[in-house]
């Protein structure tokens, strides 16, 4: 038996900006013309429920859901308020829903009515929710003040707009360096956002510092925020360095001085050396390979490197080699610390 009702399920998208002229709001069928949404993005569903039969149809019911992995959403549900729809009439309603989470997405759509006896069917849609941004995260303890360099990246196909950007902290207080202005990045275009956190407590020792929110808004297009945490993850190897002392800044193509102290956690010795291979901002100033010597287990020694900014910003300290001429294990070091040139 041919259903009395016809279901049509289109997405809008309304532009930004008002046009010049008087045009229809664009609607886009799904699943078809909808290759993709972005996280923090409005979802609004238009339904359209048409009667074509000859007669009248009792007792419609519409229920909407949008499901990601094992979260469900009822966007629309008027089962307590069931409707009728005359011959050539029709009923209508939009679902909405903010898209927090990337993934895949099952707009499902479950129709009951009755005629001569009771009838229902369902259809279901899908569509994509990409991350616009990637963020990468780097810190730096000046004074009492924690700065995080957040370094966000245009992950999407075309062009979009960075409106807004702030760090939210639990633990503390955030502000941003500089004013912000909205900017657009091309694809893989990338932007700096440098906070200065003052907090009571040591927010390196905690696994998230807290929260970076990003509006974006893509030409005459639709317009979202996006919110990802900002994360430490500490790193501890058997032969490790430390910074005992740093400049709290350096001036570009100034050398200055780091003490580190490197430390054996395994229960052999070691005969120590650093290797440096001149990678990024921050270049060795002088020999590329440092001696430390012999070092019983859990046992520490202190050296002094010399160093030179290239380049303003805060700079990841990267490139450095821990070498144990006896067991001849190499160890590539995570940057061990951050330097800000000024």
């Amino acid at each position: 038996m041919e259903d009395a009702l016809t279901l049509k399920v289109m997405r809008l998208r309304r532009p930004q900006a008002e046009p010049t002229v008087m045009v229809e709001t664009p609607k886009l069928l799904l699943p078809t013309h909808v290759k993709e949404s972005l996280v923090g993005e409005p979802f609004t569903g238009y339904l359209h429920l048409a009667n074509h039969s000859a007669v009248s149809v009792t007792s419609v019911v519409l229920r909407v859901e949008l499901q990601i992995g094992s979260s469900r959403f009822v966007l629309f549900d008027n089962g307590l308020s069931p409707v009728t729809i005359e011959p050539g009439a029709f009923f209508e309603t939009d679902a909405e829903h903010e898209l927090q989470d990337e993934g895949t997405y099952v707009l499902t759509c479950h129709v009951s009515y009755f005629t001569n006896e009771p009838c229902a069917f369902k259809r279901s849609y899908r569509f994509t929710a990409l991350q616009p941004f990637v963020v990468v995260h780097r810190f730096a303890q000046l004074d009492s003040r924690l700065l995080v360099e957040c370094v966000v990246e245009n992950t999407t196909g075309g062009s979009i707009y960075l409106t807004s950007a702030e760090l939210m902290c639990p633990d503390g207080e955030a502000s941003l360096i500089g004013a912000f202005r909205s900017i657009i990045l091309k694809p893989r275009g990338a932007h700096n956002l440098i906070f200065s956190v003052v907090s009571e407590s040591d927010l390196t020792s905690c696994d998230v510092v807290g929260s970076l929110s990003l509006g974006w808004r893509v030409t005459d297009g639709p317009s979202g925020c996006t919110v990802t945490p900002v994360k430490v993850k500490p790193v501890e190897r058997e032969l490790c360095v430390h910074v005992v002392s740093c400049p709290r800044q350096v001036q570009v193509e100034v050398p200055f001085q780091l003490e580190v102290e490197v430390v054996n956690r395994s229960a052999k010795a070691a005969d120590a050396y650093i290797h440096f291979d001149g990678r990024g901002s921050v270049k060795i100033h002088g020999l590329t390979q440092r001696a430390v010597g012999m070092l019983e287990p859990s046992c520490t020694k202190r050296v002094m490197l010399d160093f030179q900014a290239s380049v303003p910003g805060i700079h990841p300290l990267r490139g450095i080699t821990l070498v144990d001429e006896l067991t001849q294990v190499h160890r590539d070091l995570d940057a061990i610390c951050d330097i800000i040139a000024f």
